[in-house]
């Protein structure tokens, strides 16, 4: 028997963007760069991805396409929340940061 778990979708709230874990758990957190990379109007790439993780996390790796960069996180406390900040570089030498929030569920 093979089980599928599902993790929660990101969730919008008045102090930001919010993804839930719990504690034990590994998982990736992307951030898709490509609307905003579209709206600049040049045809730009991610070339370098930075992530913020506060301690009490773990960034257990990184992904990063040319639109999209992916962290994978594990640890935390339960009933803390965490911020967490990406910051790109694009090939023409824009820099953006995104953030969201990793609340941890007991």
């Amino acid at each position: 028997m093979t089980t599928t778990v599902i993790r929660d979708e990101v969730k919008r709230r008045s102090d930001g963007y919010y993804w839930n874990k719990l504690a034990t758990e590994e998982l990736d957190y992307p951030i898709d760069w490509s609307p905003w990379l579209a709206k600049q109007g040049l045809n730009e790439v991610i070339s370098v991805s930075q992530w913020v993780v506060p301690a009490g996390l773990t960034l257990e790796r990184e992904d990063l396409t040319e639109t999209m960069s992916v962290a994978w996180l594990s640890g935390g406390t339960g009933g803390r929340r965490y911020l967490i900040e990406n910051t790109i570089t694009t090939s023409g030498g824009r820099i953006a940061t995104q953030r969201f929030w990793l609340e941890i569920t007991a």
